[in-house]
């Protein structure tokens, strides 16, 4: 009998002792994974929206694509996706005003976009865009054909934002590169050490 308490005091133990070093790898995993940017060379998108109403901040969007106005005669118009979530009140405050109450849209009207593309290292991109207004959205599901149906991928909810703006402002600004005479080429980056995004173009 009392090998039976000893042999269950060790089972006992010894699970204690692996679930002690299993958590905090498991969280540990999990934030670095939330963490990972799943775009080639790490570059990250954050969109940041000015409405009269306020700012609003936003790093989920997975897609931008400039649709139009690279020519002078053309309003820049560009569109933003990303899986549904709730990160975007604002934004979607202005949707209903433009759809629901569109006479009334004051708070959500010509507003301003800064988006910025960076590896926070050698690349950062400023597109500032000024005087917007959405001018469709609309949403999408992705799947894989018979993958998602048998439960080997996901189902993927998809939203879609198009915005037409009236003034366009693209700064590139890249890390200073060596010439071939051996002189450096500088940039506005190396003037002083910027702490965040918005730094790098003040």
């Amino acid at each position: 009998m009392l090998n039976q308490y000893v042999w269950v005091s060790i089972v006992v133990l010894f699970f204690s002792i692996l679930l002690i070093y299993t958590l905090p790898t498991t969280t540990s995993f999990a934030e670095s994974s939330e963490s990972e940017i799943n775009s080639v060379n790490n570059i990250s998108l954050q969109v940041i929206f000015h409405f009269r109403a306020g700012d609003e901040k936003i790093t989920t969007f997975k897609v931008f694509n400039q649709l139009e106005g690279y020519g002078q005669s053309e309003f820049p118009r560009f569109e933003l996706s990303g899986i549904i979530d709730g990160s975007k009140p604002l934004v979607y405050d202005a949707v209903h005003e433009l759809y629901h109450n569109p006479s009334d849209s004051v708070k959500y009207s010509d507003f301003d976009v800064e988006i910025y593309l960076s590896d926070e290292a050698a690349t950062n991109i400023l597109f500032n865009y000024q005087k917007c207004d959405i001018k469709d959205y609309f949403m999408e599901t992705l799947f894989d054909k018979e993958e998602t149906y048998n439960g080997k991928t996901k189902f993927a909810h998809e939203e879609h934002f198009e915005i037409e703006c009236s003034v366009y402002h693209p700064s590139h600004l890249v890390e200073s590169q060596d010439t071939s005479d051996g002189s450096k080429i500088t940039s506005s980056m190396d003037k002083e050490e910027p702490e965040t995004w918005e730094d790098y173009f003040r």
